[in-house]
């Protein structure tokens, strides 16, 4: 799994890893509390603590996690960007690559992610802390076990079992797809373990026990059995809101999220696919798998052109059961597409272990995403799981594509280039961003406590810029008027007053010379 890099690559490494850790650390700095981490930094939080979490839900790892960073913003920039350097290391590591250059893939695709999903799962505390660490945390296992693809019996250290039982366990306590996602991950590995290695493992029987584990403690709280009676007001499955309902509103945003707004991954992998089936079609290889890859090549090309562009069916059907037929239509030649990723995985990939990799990662796909497809509400955070898997996909392809490549490291070279140019034009994007939202979330915090010291019964406060990279950064409505309050310390009956954050330069001034004339 872990292959040895040469001592220029372990290097760049290095360095890549700092540069990104300090990257990261000041996007994270700039990322502003808001929406569910003020009533988790408040006493909402510990007033759930209290109960530990009875009735509300079983996520306890992700709950206390998020209690903990929007208490120490220090806290929140270390571990958020130690979790966003990981997300760009562990794709190569399950690769087993001994490249220099997928990092600088990882890392472009990841800030290439479709802004929704970024806002919500990485520039959000309470969704960063659901919605990534334990993708993380079970990629790891997977990295871990990777080498039951190989055709020599794993070996592992002697407090590995150890090892992957916590991580099971733990991981196990964030997001329930996630959770339901660990468990048939272990299950496989053990299983794929003992058909190919005719053996049990005792790091992949405690990695299956940990999951189960956690998953029992994880829906052992009532809150389940309230989603399920539908007696919460706010979450509940397709048996309480009705099957039909919840599919042809889901089906949608399935669709839309994973297929719609997912242009640049989907065309990655596409793109690395395409010249994969070439570089086999133009070698020595069977003729009749030759078929099979052209038809694959052809099928994977259509596909990604009819899944991606908004086609007349999205545009012209916007309601009713014919919009669901078409979004089914959709979904379905997805199901193809993945077909045809499936059988280029199959023949193209010619390294054993980087196929079994880049086979578990696609199967992954459809086991994160079918349980989102039955329960209320979902929304953009839900799909980091899927994209993060499809950065493992993308990696696995690439590495495939260059080890065909009779020129590779010149290939890589400009690859590295390509990956390096557009990491450094998104971070600075984001950058700039991030740097005007966290100057007026700065001004309207610092000038709300103002107000609220002087006696104010009306505090001003204004909107956020960028607002489609900020979920739900201004307390225009309840319940985040209320927990904003809370979470800064302002009077409870204190009413806010919502101007625009052009709006605000300008009251300020006024606020500043009312305040020094009194």
């Amino acid at each position: 799994m872990f292959k040895r890099m040469t001592a220029k690559t372990d290097k760049k490494t290095l360095v890549f890893a700092l540069v990104a850790f300090a990257a990261f650390a000041l996007l994270v700095f700039l990322f502003p509390y808001s929406g569910d981490d003020w009533a988790w930094g408040s006493k909402i939080g510990l007033e759930r603590l209290s109960t530990w979490f009875e009735r509300y839900n079983g996520r306890y790892a992700g709950n206390l996690l998020v209690m903990a960073l929007t208490r120490s913003k220090l806290l929140n920039v270390v571990f958020t960007a130690f979790s966003l350097v990981c997300a760009c290391f562990l794709p190569q590591i399950c690769s087993g690559s001994k490249r220099f250059s997928p990092l600088l893939l990882s890392a472009a695709m990841f800030l290439l992610m479709p802004k929704y999903v970024w806002t919500q799962s990485v520039a959000w505390t309470a969704g960063f802390s659901n919605y990534i660490p334990p993708i993380l945390l079970t990629t790891v296992f997977m990295a871990v076990t990777s080498n039951v693809f190989r055709e020599e019996k794993p070996a592992y250290g002697k407090l590995m079992p150890v090892a992957t039982f916590a991580i099971g366990f733990v991981a196990s306590l964030f997001m329930e797809n996630v959770t339901l996602y660990g468990v048939a991950l272990s299950a496989s590995v053990t299983v794929i373990a003992l058909v190919k290695h005719k053996k049990l493992f005792a790091v992949h029987v405690c990695g299956l026990a940990g999951s189960a584990a956690g998953a029992v403690l994880m829906f052992s709280n009532s809150a389940y059995g309230i989603i399920a009676s539908a007696e919460d007001g706010y979450r509940s499955t397709a048996l309480s809101a009705g099957l039909y309902k919840t599919l042809e509103s889901h089906v949608a945003t399935i669709n839309y999220y994973f297929f719609t707004k997912n242009v640049v991954m989907l065309a990655v992998i596409s793109l690395l696919c395409v010249v994969l089936a070439e570089m086999y079609i133009k070698s020595n290889g069977d003729e009749k798998k030759k078929t099979f890859v052209k038809a694959a090549r052809a099928v994977n090309i259509f596909c990604l052109i009819f899944v991606l562009s908004r086609s007349v069916l999205i545009r012209v059907i916007s309601s009713g059961v014919i919009k669901f037929a078409s979004d089914c239509v959709i979904l379905f030649v997805g199901v193809i597409y993945f077909l045809a990723v499936c059988v280029i995985i199959l023949i193209g990939i010619k390294d054993n272990a980087r196929k079994g990799m880049a086979l578990v990662a696609l199967f992954s796909l459809p086991v994160l995403i079918a349980p989102l497809s039955v329960v209320n509400p979902i929304g953009p955070r839900c799909f980091f799981p899927p994209y993060f898997i499809c950065m493992i996909l993308s990696v696995c392809l690439y590495d495939s594509v260059l080890d065909g490549c009779a020129d590779e490291k010149r290939v890589e070279r400009v690859a590295a280039k390509v990956f390096l140019t557009v990491s450094s034009v998104m971070l600075v994007y984001l950058v700039a961003v991030y740097g005007t939202v966290c100057y007026y979330n700065v001004r309207r915090n610092e000038y709300a406590v103002r107000q609220n010291e002087l006696g104010y019964e009306k505090i001003t406060v204004c909107r956020l810029p960028f607002t489609a990279y900020v979920w739900t950064g201004d307390p225009d409505r309840e319940p985040w008027a209320e927990r904003y309050k809370l979470f800064y310390g302002l009077e409870p009956d204190a009413q806010l007053e919502i101007i625009g954050y052009k709006e605000f330069d300008e009251w300020k001034e006024n606020f500043d010379r009312e305040v020094s004339e009194k």
